[in-house]
């Protein structure tokens, strides 16, 4: 895979688009003490988590497919993954889901 442009909140959430304008989202973690920055409070890590996922999704609006990578993951809440599927709804609806 090569990488044309790489963005992150932090090293356990980030984004980037692929060839043949294929989006990717690797999402280590849904625990939200980890998702954001580690000084913050959850509340605050919830308000980064949608600012971003805003930021992505925005960022992949004119993909041909998106990869939701979550192999490492290691758990958490489901705040995380229900943030991802609730803003990511007019996205995806264009795709297959595998």
């Amino acid at each position: 895979m090569t990488q044309i442009v790489k963005q992150t909140i932090t090293e356990t959430l980030f984004w980037t688009t692929c060839e043949n304008n294929i989006a990717y989202l690797n999402v280590d973690t849904m625990d939200l003490n980890e998702i954001g920055d580690s000084d913050n409070s959850v509340e605050q890590n919830k308000a980064l988590l949608a600012e971003t996922l805003d930021e992505v999704m925005e960022y992949f609006a004119d993909v041909d497919g998106v990869i939701i990578y979550v192999r490492h993951n290691l758990g958490g809440g489901d705040f995380v993954i229900t943030m991802i599927h609730l803003q990511s709804q007019s996205l995806l609806a264009r795709y297959t889901l595998l």
